[in-house]
């Protein structure tokens, strides 16, 4: 679902789109909530029958969001601890991994001191 949701943004910013539909699914609001703390999305709002309206951000006409990565598949999980994530964390994207206590940024994570499961890569 992750992979999903990121090539739906990733396509919608590419062809200019103010919004996007996304099925709703806990686990996506819960990323798409992070994108939001961060200033990635304007925002989602939901409507009838499990569906998401995303607003796509833009600043000066270029999309926001310009690298969008999943780093954990099904078939290759990605994990880190507390004491690895300063050094996979870059001044200018989001690393958004999944921890005991929820899905969160990694600066988040640091602060909390959890490691978990890497999930994905904004910049």
């Amino acid at each position: 679902m992750l992979s999903n949701l990121l090539s739906k943004l990733r396509n919608g910013q590419m062809a200019f789109h103010k919004t996007i539909r996304f099925r709703d699914i806990g686990f996506c609001t819960m990323v798409l909530d992070v994108l939001w703390d961060k200033g990635f999305i304007r925002g989602y709002t939901r409507l009838e029958n499990r569906i998401l309206l995303i607003y796509l951000l833009y600043e000066e006409g270029k999309p926001n969001l310009k690298r969008l990565t999943v780093l954990s598949k099904p078939t290759r999980r990605l994990y880190a601890s507390c004491f690895e994530l300063p050094r996979l964390v870059s001044n200018n994207g989001v690393l958004i991994l999944s921890t005991t206590q929820g899905i969160m940024a990694a600066d988040e994570a640091i602060q909390k001191r959890l490691g978990g499961e890497l999930l994905a890569y904004f910049e």
